[in-house]
């Protein structure tokens, strides 16, 4: 079975129900709060939320008898599955990061700086896109669900090491 991915404004997607993209709309609300209680340490913590209207999102595979029936009814009689790009889903994105940077004290080496931080977020889809040709029909399917939802590490932690003496320097990251 061939499935073709079509334009926004080709035939076959507007028979299927799609509409020109929209800009993603997003609002971003963030707090964060510095620490230097003790020489040379620095802490910063900050929380973000992110919301992303109108995400652009390709839909599923759109086949079965519904969309070769709108095909076909449409004069595309060789189609029998389409897919296209479409303002698909809402999401939100929240999280907080924790980043502490100590400079340690001269000791003859020359001068490290010593960084650790911890990352923790997580997105999902607060909302989904549905098509009036199509209503029953799934837009942004599980696979895609989950690979936006679980598909990266929702916890990060890092650690770094600087040095420099005079023109050399060296950085170290884990």
């Amino acid at each position: 079975v061939e499935i073709g991915t079509f334009a926004v404004s080709d035939p076959v997607a507007v028979a299927l129900g799609s509409r020109p993209l929209e800009p993603e709309e997003s609002t971003n609300l963030s707090a964060g709060v510095t620490f230097s209680m003790i020489p040379g340490l620095n802490i910063t913590a900050d929380y973000y939320r992110i919301d992303i209207d109108d995400r652009i999102v390709v839909t599923e595979n759109l086949q079965g008898a519904d969309v070769v029936r709108i095909l076909t009814a449409a004069g595309f009689n060789n189609i029998t599955s389409a897919r296209f790009f479409i303002n698909g889903i809402d999401t939100r994105t929240e999280g907080f990061e924790i980043v502490g940077t100590y400079r340690v004290p001269e000791f003859g080496l020359g001068n490290f700086s010593l960084t650790a931080g911890f990352t923790r977020n997580e997105t999902e889809i607060t909302d989904r896109a549905v098509l009036p040709t199509l209503p029953g029909l799934t837009l942004f399917g599980r696979q895609e669900s989950l690979r936006l939802e679980q598909g990266q590490p929702r916890t990060r932690i890092n650690f770094g090491v600087d040095w420099d003496r005079g023109i050399f320097g060296a950085t170290a990251r884990a």
